[in-house]
C-alpha cells in the first residue's frame, strides 16, 4: 500500500489554533506550572519548588484544548487541525527532541525546514470523540506526561474514550485502571491517520520549552499517588534496594558492595522492572525505606505511603531532569540525595556511571527521623 504524505506546519501557541475548554479557577491554581530551579551542586529540591507559588515568578496555567475535525497521526503525539496546523508547546515533553513527538513513528516522520514536519500514513480511521493521553516508551514520561493528564477528565463526558498508542506495553496500560472504570480505551495503530470529530488534549504536568526551560507542577504527584494508593492499608515495613545493574547507563559501579552493606540491615534487592504495576505499588506502599539509584525506579516513590523514607543515589552532576525530591515532597514522603563521583574522565554527562562512597554509615542514615 502506497504511503500518503502530509506536511504539517508547527504553530508555537496552541491557543492560536485549538479551542480552549473552560477550567475552574481552583483547577488552574492547583495545576499551575512553575519553572524548575536547581543549582550547580544539587538537584531540584521540593522545598524550593513549593516556595515558588509565593514568589513573583512566571507561572503557566494548565490548558485543556478541543480540536475539531482533528488529525491524529498513528503512534505519534502530533495532533493537527483540518488545516494541517499543529502545536507542541506544553503538549509534548520536549519540542527539541523529535522522538518525544514522533514517538512510535520516529522512523517514518521527518522534521523539515521552516517549522514543517512531514508525516506519512497508509490508512485512515474515523472516530467521534476522544481524550488523548499520547504515549511514551519511557515509564517516567508515561506517568508524568500522559497518565497525569487524566486529571482533566472532570471537565469531559464521563464516558469519553481514552486515546493511547498500540505500541504501549501492557504494564504501562495497566496503570490506567487505577483512575477510571467507565471509559473505553482506543489504541491507535501505527501509520494510520485518525480523524476525530472532537479530540481533547491537556497541558502536560512536566515539559521543556524550546529555550530549555523546564516547567513542573507539584500537585500532579498528589493526583497520581492518590489514584495508585486509594484505600490501601499499610501491612508491612519493608526495606528495599532497587537494583540498576541491568541498565545500560548511569550505573553504580560498586553496586554489589553497597548492597552487601545494606543486606546486613535486612534490605531486599529488587529488580522493579520485573514486577507488575500492582506488585510495584504494593511493594512501595508497604516499605519503610526505599533506596534507589537515580532512574526510572525512582518513580516507585509515587506509590509510597506518607512518611516513607526514600534515598536516591545520584551522580554528582545535578540536572533539572533529576526530580526524585519532587516526587516525594508533595506526598509527604521523606527524601535525601546521596551523591556519588562520576567515573568517566571525559565526556561527563547525566547518564555517566558513578561510584558511591563505601564508608557511609547506612544504619545511622536510615534511622534518622528526617532524611531531608
Amino acid at each position: 500500500m502506497k504511503d500518503h504524505i502530509k506536511n504539517l506546519k508547527i504553530i508555537h501557541e496552541p491557543s492560536d489554533i485549538y479551542d480552549t475548554v473552560q477550567l475552574s479557577s481552583e483547577f488552574k491554581d492547583t495545576y499551575a506550572l512553575s519553572p524548575i530551579y536547581y543549582t550547580a551542586k544539587v538537584n531540584p529540591q521540593y522545598d524550593i519548588q513549593k516556595s515558588l507559588k509565593n514568589k513573583n515568578i512566571p507561572i503557566r496555567n494548565p490548558f485543556l484544548y478541543k480540536v475539531k475535525d482533528a488529525q491524529l497521526f498513528g503512534n505519534s503525539n502530533l495532533i493537527a487541525t483540518n488545516g494541517d496546523e499543529l502545536s507542541l508547546s506544553g503538549l509534548v515533553f520536549n519540542p527539541n527532541n523529535s522522538h518525544k513527538y514522533f514517538a512510535g513513528e520516529n522512523d517514518k516522520f521527518r522534521v523539515l525546514q521552516n517549522g514543517i514536519v512531514q508525516v506519512s500514513y497508509k490508512k485512515r480511521l474515523d472516530f467521534k470523540n476522544g481524550f488523548f493521553l499520547g504515549g511514551s516508551d519511557n515509564f517516567g514520561h508515561w506517568l508524568l506526561n500522559c497518565v497525569s493528564r487524566l486529571n482533566y477528565l472532570e471537565f469531559l463526558d464521563e464516558n469519553i474514550p481514552i486515546i493511547i498508542h498500540d505500541y504501549m506495553p501492557q504494564r504501562f496500560i495497566d496503570c490506567l485502571s487505577y483512575f477510571f472504570d467507565k471509559n473505553p480505551i482506543i489504541k491507535i495503530p501505527k501509520q494510520t491517520l485518525c480523524i476525530f470529530e472532537n479530540l481533547y488534549v491537556g497541558t502536560t504536568s512536566w515539559f521543556v520549552e524550546k529555550n530549555s526551560e523546564f516547567w513542573w507542577n507539584n500537585d500532579s504527584i498528589v493526583f497520581l499517588n492518590k489514584g495508585f494508593t486509594n484505600n490501601k492499608v499499610k501491612k508491612e515495613n519493608k526495606k528495599i534496594f532497587l537494583s540498576r545493574k541491568t541498565s545500560s547507563w548511569r550505573k553504580i559501579v560498586n553496586e554489589d558492595i553497597i548492597f552487601s552493606q545494606l543486606k546486613e540491615l535486612n534490605f531486599e534487592n529488587v529488580n522493579i522492572e520485573n514486577l507488575s504495576i500492582n506488585d510495584q505499588i504494593n511493594l512501595a506502599f508497604n516499605s519503610e525505606i526505599i533506596i534507589s539509584p537515580l532512574g526510572a525506579s525512582c518513580l516507585t516513590y509515587l506509590f509510597t505511603d506518607k512518611g516513607t523514607k526514600c534515598i536516591t543515589l545520584s551522580p554528582r552532576i545535578p540536572s533539572a531532569m533529576f526530580l526524585a525530591d519532587l516526587y516525594c515532597g508533595p506526598i509527604n514522603s521523606l527524601h535525601k540525595f546521596i551523591y556519588g563521583d562520576i567515573t568517566a574522565k571525559d565526556d561527563i554527562i547525566i547518564n555517566s556511571d558513578y561510584y558511591i562512597d563505601q564508608n557511609i554509615d547506612w544504619a545511622k542514615l536510615c534511622n534518622e527521623i528526617n532524611v531531608n
